[in-house]
């Protein structure tokens, strides 16, 4: 009798441990914002932060996994560029970084565009995805989130 109420002692022990982590819902989570500049000046500002920040994650150990620029031509030619970076974050698996930038100022259209997508597996990670993406608001827009 008392190695019975051992084992299913032991037993709703094993399944509370295991239950914590595997209620928590597994999924691919992304979050991305857009900004317009008011100035050309504020543009400029942005596309340096994107460029620092770019360089400090390829330091890290992120790699560029895409990048392509545009260019439009008219009366105001401009020219676009997009990448994407993968790496590793703490906690978060199959992590992807996307920045957008844009030369010059264009009224009516955000030029500066960020986001960040992973795999969420635990409230850990979770966590570390709202604290960079976070850091990808500031990166884009120079205001802490």
């Amino acid at each position: 009798m008392k190695k019975l109420l051992t084992l299913t002692l032991f037993g709703l022990l094993a399944i509370s441990c295991t239950r914590e982590d595997s209620s928590f819902s597994r999924s691919s989570k992304s979050s991305s914002m857009t900004y317009s500049a008011s100035t050309q000046a504020e543009l400029d500002a942005g596309n340096q932060r994107i460029n620092d920040y770019r360089q400090e994650l390829l330091q890290q150990g992120f790699r560029e996994v895409s990048s392509f620029s545009t260019n439009t031509s008219g009366a105001a030619p401009n020219s676009k560029e997009e990448f994407v970076l993968e790496g590793q974050y703490r906690n978060l698996k199959n992590l992807k970084v996307t920045f957008l930038t844009t030369k010059l100022l264009e009224k009516d259209h955000p030029q500066l565009k960020g986001g960040v997508e992973a795999f969420i597996n635990n409230e850990q990670a979770d966590r570390d995805f709202e604290e960079l993406y976070k850091k990808v608001v500031f990166v884009v827009t120079g205001y802490a989130h």
